[in-house]
């Protein structure tokens, strides 16, 4: 944040006011997300959605899967106990 910068008023000044709001609630918005727990409902509806006119299961699997390498690689972590998304994850987010 901008706290130590000489001349930054949050308090007299609107621009600096925004400035720190703005800073702040994108801290607060990036540490919630480093705590998310991606679950396996989620990551099957996220796909399911996509494909409003129809999936087969196993393109479903495979588009699972690829979505949780994916996150894996951008840090996200998993609500499954096996770490990575599988054949259990896609039975998980669909019961």
């Amino acid at each position: 944040m901008q706290k130590n910068i000489p001349g930054f008023d949050p308090y007299g000044n609107k621009e600096h006011f925004q400035k720190l709001n703005s800073d702040l609630a994108h801290e607060i918005v990036f540490k919630l997300q480093s705590e998310i727990r991606m679950m396996s409902t989620t990551m099957v509806s996220s796909i399911i959605l996509l494909y409003r006119q129809g999936i087969t299961k196993n393109e479903l699997n495979q588009k699972v899967e690829w979505l949780g390498q994916i996150l894996n690689q951008r840090g996200a972590h998993f609500a499954s106990d096996s770490g990575m998304p599988d054949k259990q994850t896609l039975t998980l987010g669909l019961e």
